[in-house]
């Protein structure tokens, strides 16, 4: 019976070692994720040249200390600083500005479509029908 007890408590031991280098495995894949998305959304800010100036932060720092019955300086250091509002403020415009790209790239493409629409319509080549 001993035997069979410390067999199962190999085998448990290495399906948890398996489980856990799973898992380590994914919490890596998901680091390596993050860290290149935020790559790319800094690239994305120095292209499109996008800013942010602290007095727009200040003014959010303010707005959020009214609202949440806050000191000025507790919000600050609460989000990271002044530097990382202005950041923040900045990825909030990116993504506005991606938005808006993904909205142009869709009403053009539906222009597109009434296009080739408008196009058979009026094709004089167009077999009509009896």
């Amino acid at each position: 019976m001993s035997f069979l007890v410390e067999k199962q408590k190999d085998d448990a031991e290495k399906s948890f070692n398996l489980e856990k280098v799973k898992f380590n495995k994914q919490c890596e894949d998901e680091r390596r994720k993050i860290n290149l998305e935020r790559e790319e959304m800094h690239n994305y800010i120095k292209e499109e040249k996008i800013e942010a100036t602290e007095e727009e932060a200040l003014k959010e720092v303010t707005e959020m200390a009214q609202k949440y019955n806050m000191t000025e300086e507790d919000v600050k250091n609460s989000l990271g600083g002044i530097d990382a509002m202005i950041y923040d403020i900045k990825v909030r415009k990116a993504l506005d500005l991606m938005k808006k790209e993904e909205q142009l790239e869709d009403m053009y493409d539906e222009l597109s479509k009434a296009n080739d629409v408008v196009k058979t319509i009026h094709n004089p080549y167009r077999t009509k029908r009896k």
